[in-house]
């Protein structure tokens, strides 16, 4: 059975862009760890971690993903996704 998400949006009038639901942005970010959790080194894991966020995600994601690590302690995220978060991404 294929799994299908549909990624609930919206326009934000302050900043212009699509804000995605912060739920989903949180499941994204650490099946993306899921991944990089194999990795023996886990400095080399956390910055394939931020360097797949940087090359995939659009600014606007990265904002909201770094926002909530800021403000709510990266409250859903599992901790190599926050450490890579804090120390590699780019916003």
């Amino acid at each position: 059975m294929v799994k299908k998400y549909y990624i609930k949006s919206v326009e934000t009038k302050a900043s212009g862009y699509l804000k995605m639901d912060i739920q989903r942005l949180i499941t994204m970010a650490n099946q993306i760890g899921d991944f990089y959790e194999s990795y023996p080194d886990p400095a080399q894991a956390e910055q394939g971690i931020a360097e797949h966020i940087n090359r995939f995600w659009a600014l606007a994601m990265r904002q909201q993903i770094a926002q909530h690590v800021g403000q709510q302690a990266g409250v859903g995220l599992h901790v190599p996704v926050q450490k890579a978060i804090v120390a590699h991404l780019k916003i």
